[in-house]
């Protein structure tokens, strides 16, 4: 649970931060613009980070995301985030756009909280609706919770890696059934040489030139 706004400003203040809070969709819209506007008069950051983005929150704030990513880009501001594993479409299309790399994670390490961070500033969008939002300027937080977008960062990467090798391997077993069926021996070779994919026939013919050499 979140500690009650009065003690959390009083901690924050002991250490010179500072925290807003927004209730609602236009919370959002203030964060986002606070993005752009940090960029064009601190240019003191190089990259904007999020992790536990639902996968329809882009469609719901429509109206003034593509506006901000239109910017963001103009500023080659780059822009790394973290999805669920239901988001494959939106990853797909934000990974077509210039400084802009999204990753997902399982759907079990999925969080019901946003968080994004930029610069000296980490922001929390907390769902479902009504939404709220929490901004804190705070440059040890920043680094902290940078550090932790990292780790499941590398996390995603690796799943990724992983998941593209059983469909890959998934992939060239069909192949493998579908050319045992071609009725003569069928081999694919990269373009390293190496041997890929050979069907039940080719298999036949190579097991039996070997055991004559």
């Amino acid at each position: 649970k979140i500690l009650p706004e009065l003690n959390l400003n009083r901690k924050l203040t002991k250490t010179k931060d500072e925290v807003k809070i927004y209730e609602g969709v236009v919370g959002i819209k203030v964060i986002l613009d606070d993005i752009i506007k940090q960029k064009e008069e601190t240019n003191s950051f190089d990259e904007v980070v999020a992790f536990g983005i639902p996968r329809d929150i882009a469609f719901k704030l429509r109206a003034f995301v593509g506006k901000y990513h239109k910017r963001r880009i103009e500023l080659k501001l780059y822009q790394r985030f973290i999805y669920d594993e239901n988001a494959k479409r939106r990853i797909e299309y934000l990974n077509k756009l210039p400084y802009t790399e999204a990753v997902f994670l399982p759907n079990t390490v999925n969080s019901p909280t946003t968080t994004t961070i930029y610069g000296d500033r980490v922001a929390f969008w907390i769902w479902p609706e009504p939404i709220l939002c929490i901004l804190i300027q705070s440059k040890r937080m920043a680094e902290m919770y940078r550090k932790y977008f990292d780790i499941l960062y590398s996390i995603a990467k690796n799943y990724e890696k992983s998941q593209e090798h059983i469909e890959i391997k998934q992939k060239l077993e069909l192949l493998r059934e579908i050319t045992d069926d071609f009725g003569q021996g069928f081999v694919a070779i990269n373009q390293k040489g190496e041997f890929i994919l050979w069907n039940k026939a080719a298999e036949e013919i190579l097991f039996e030139e070997a055991t004559y050499v």
